[in-house]
């Protein structure tokens, strides 16, 4: 059968018309449009996730580290009396005062028009904590303790109170310096280590001399007489009194920072905003928090403190295609949201943590 060939189904295809070129390009355009909003948002979504991540990771260590020593806040090794340490030291005050375990500082400055200065702080914030760089508006906690590791025991027993040289089973974990507490669990006395004698595995602790701040042999001892003689057994340990506080790094970035007498600040987390501190105080002595109050109320007597709530502030870098973050926080824990930081594209997140002080409840 022969087909007959008409003018629309029989001509030759010699390519596509402007209509229909322009109907492809809008179809493409599109699906070119979807697909880039497809990749945008899970850039975005990525993005921002990626941040939380970072933030909730830095909060999970920084509240790992500070909920570790508070925990150990007070700990006196087997001596658990609170207010029975002798203190032979030179300087008792601040860094060596271990008969207060936890101690703090509440921010409600400023006082002075430019910086951060001690007396932007309730109680006023001692001279030996740095204010270089430190951000305004955030409080500073301190801990008094024990280092970690195993105790020395007393090899041979005290012949007096004043004995100069201490024989001890292991020295080398004692060093020339070191400020170290002896206790039988009965009394315990604080003491700075002056010399480590090799031949006869002992530990001396010399009185006098004048050592000035931020010397390695500061402060000094102010007498030989430990206050007892401390028989075989007895154990030594070394203390440590450290603080936390927000300064600026060296790139201006807030960072959570742990100082000391010794080292001097050490960076710990970067990111942390601001920090706000409050202490559950037991007043009737049943070991239970009956409120939580600032530094400033906490200051009539520190022996009260049971518990520390901690919050930290974290915030990410800038991301210029995150939204301008507008909204004020709650640091204070009493519902209203009294921190409004400065609009610009970060994320900003709040955690909490409270922290039972062990050695005040035990």
């Amino acid at each position: 059968m022969k087909v007959l060939c008409t003018k629309f189904c029989c001509q030759n295809q010699r390519g596509l018309s402007l209509i229909e070129l322009l109907v492809s390009l809008a179809i493409s355009l599109v699906i070119l449009g979807g697909v880039y909003q497809v990749f945008v948002g899970s850039n975005k979504s990525y993005r921002a996730n990626e941040q939380f991540a970072r933030l909730q990771e830095s909060a999970r260590f920084a509240t790992d580290i500070i909920g570790r020593d508070l925990r150990m806040a007070g700990y006196t090794g087997c001596s658990r009396i609170p207010g029975s340490v002798v203190n032979t030291l030179q300087d008792t005050s601040f860094f060596f005062n271990f008969n207060v375990g936890t101690q703090g500082f509440e921010y409600i400055g400023p006082v002075a028009p430019a910086g951060v200065d001690a007396l932007d702080f309730s109680p006023n914030l001692d001279a030996v904590i740095p204010l270089t760089e430190m951000v305004e508006g955030s409080d500073v906690l301190t801990f008094r303790r024990v280092e970690a590791g195993d105790p020395v025991l007393l090899e041979t027993a005290m012949a007096t109170s004043s004995d100069a040289a201490l024989d001890l089973s292991d020295t080398d974990l004692i060093n020339e310096d070191d400020i170290v507490m002896i206790s039988d669990c009965l009394d315990a006395t604080v003491f700075q280590v002056t010399d480590y004698v090799s031949a006869s595995d002992t530990v001396q602790h010399a009185s006098g001399g004048t050592p000035t701040f931020g010397d390695a042999d500061y402060p000094g001892n102010a007498t030989l007489d430990l206050g007892k003689q401390f028989q075989i057994g007895a154990e030594i340990v070394k203390m440590t009194t450290m603080s936390y506080l927000i300064r600026n790094n060296p790139a201006g970035a807030p960072s959570l920072y742990r100082a000391d007498y010794n080292t001097g600040s050490t960076e710990i987390v970067e990111g942390v905003e601001q920090m706000q501190i409050r202490y559950g105080i037991d007043t009737n002595g049943d070991r239970q928090v009956d409120s939580y109050v600032t530094a400033t109320g906490a200051s009539a007597d520190w022996g009260q403190v049971v518990a520390v709530r901690v919050v930290l502030l974290f915030q990410s870098e800038i991301n210029p295609r995150a939204p301008i973050d507008t909204a004020t926080y709650d640091l204070n824990g009493d519902g209203v949201n009294e921190y409004d930081p400065v609009n610009e594209r970060r994320m900003r997140r709040v955690f909490k943590a409270t922290f039972a002080l062990r050695n005040r409840l035990s």
